[in-house]
């Protein structure tokens, strides 16, 4: 899941770097990664927190009605616990991860994180169990992380969802909840992070 992720964003970094059309334009240092869910561990990795296969396992059989685990995202990484890659990637300068999957690292991985992070939470996320995810990054990486807690909000607040689509009852939100308003928030969240990086 992250492995794969990862390898192709760091191709397509070769690939621009390496295609004359592409190659330059950019300044050094200033790619930012944006990830969510899974996604936002794939960020994690490139960032250089080592993803580890049996944290997803031991966190399952911790939590194991967590939406994550519900998946069965255990039981099949379960059946893949070779030791996972050093996927970071020094072209990252920082990246933004909102409802961020962090039961794949252990503590000292996520210690070990030394760029930029904004992290965006989501205050009622039914998939992501609270503390473990958004809450331990920003405890174990202090001097890097931002946390920004999106209220009223469940895991699914940061999609875009079509105008007559009927969300299924994991991905509906709380009554009150904005969806407008709370991208709004999210947008400004992330322009302010970028600004100051």
């Amino acid at each position: 899941m992250f492995i794969a992720r990862a390898l192709a964003l760091r191709a397509l970094l070769d690939h621009l770097e390496s295609t004359p059309a592409w190659r330059g334009r950019w300044p050094p240092r200033r790619i930012f990664a944006l990830g969510y869910s899974a996604g936002g561990a794939t960020v994690l990795a490139l960032l250089g927190a080592q993803a580890s296969m049996r944290a997803v396992v031991d966190h399952c059989v911790e939590l194991p009605e967590e939406g994550l685990c519900r998946q069965g995202v255990g039981e099949r990484t379960a059946r893949e616990l070779q030791p996972m890659p050093d996927l970071s990637d020094d072209r990252i300068a920082g990246g933004i991860v909102l409802a961020p999957v962090v039961a794949a690292f252990r503590d000292a991985a996520l210690r070990r994180l030394t760029r930029p992070i904004l992290v965006l939470r989501a205050e009622c996320d039914r998939e992501l169990a609270y503390p473990h995810h958004a809450a331990r990054l920003a405890q174990l990486a202090p001097g890097v992380v931002r946390l920004v807690t999106l209220a009223h909000a469940g895991h699914f607040a940061f999609l875009t969802l079509p105008r007559d689509f009927r969300p299924p009852p994991a991905m509906r939100e709380r009554a009150g909840f904005d969806r407008a308003t709370a991208h709004d928030h999210v947008n400004a969240a992330i322009a302010r992070f970028l600004h100051d990086h």
